[in-house]
């Protein structure tokens, strides 16, 4: 008797098995134990057909869920106010995107003007993909951390029974307009457009990071307390962030403009 060493297949005669292509050895089992062991192969890849499709169902549910939860807050981002530990994950995200899309932005302005400007001489040279977006993620990430710092350092000034979870659920929340608005600096700086592109970064980036932790941190207070120092606590938590923005950017940038340059002109 010969049997497949790929499916278990059993064969009388032959070399190759007729189901799945792999090499026939004989077997000195008997019938009874091989198709024992085919059942068992046929219930493990079953199984297996069925976690995967299970992990597909998840994800498409997932990517559903969070597509209507991101344009939920498009229309109307004052629900944003309203989100809880329940939406940490969505929130998490949709920072992540913030980074992203923003990093995006800057690397494709600057590859189009370094082409347009740089082409002609250097033609067998580019801006680096992968380490010029990941330092710039980064960065972007560090500063959205400096404003989540701000917020949370100034609820708790208010003594704010918000937990971290849900101040992170809203500031990413938050953060999905702006997210919008760095899918269109994509497009501008696609199309080369240095001022257009930045004007969008730049708004997007100061009002995530200085208007908006003001706000959160103002409607948090006067839910404690409507007639307290709401306004000092708001002022706060920009102060805080914007203190912590100049340490770490200018830190940051001097050294991605160093290397930004090692990596394009190799020195």
């Amino acid at each position: 008797m010969l049997i497949c060493e790929k499916c278990n297949q059993v064969h009388d005669s032959g070399k190759f098995c007729g189901v799945c292509g792999g090499p026939l050895v004989e077997s000195s089992q008997t019938p009874d134990q091989t198709q024992f062991q085919q059942e068992a192969a046929a219930t493990s890849n079953a199984s297996t057909a069925q976690t995967t499709n299970e992990t597909m169902s998840q994800i498409q549910n997932g990517l559903k869920d969070y597509g209507n939860y991101f344009l939920e807050l498009l229309k109307n981002p004052t629900a944003s106010l309203n989100t809880n530990e329940q939406h940490f994950t969505s929130g998490m995200v949709t920072l992540f995107l913030y980074a992203l899309t923003f990093s995006l932005s800057i690397y494709f302005l600057v590859s189009s003007l370094f082409n347009e400007y740089m082409g002609g001489f250097m033609t067998d040279t580019s801006v680096p993909f992968f380490s010029v977006n990941a330092r710039i993620v980064f960065f972007v990430l560090l500063l959205l951390a400096c404003a989540a710092v701000g917020i949370i350092v100034m609820l708790k000034v208010a003594q704010s029974t918000m937990n971290i979870t849900s101040i992170f659920a809203q500031f990413g929340s938050l953060a999905a307009p702006f997210t919008a608005v760095n899918v269109l600096a994509i497009l501008t700086g696609l199309a080369g457009s240095a001022k257009l592109t930045l004007i969008l970064l730049g708004f997007s980036y100061s009002i995530l990071l200085f208007v908006i932790p003001s706000l959160l941190v103002y409607d948090k207070t006067s839910t404690i307390n409507r007639n307290g120092q709401n306004i000092y606590f708001s002022i706060g938590a920009v102060l805080i962030t914007s203190i912590l923005v100049y340490f770490i950017g200018d830190a940051f940038i001097t050294e991605f403009i160093d290397n930004l340059e090692r990596m394009v002109y190799g020195y």
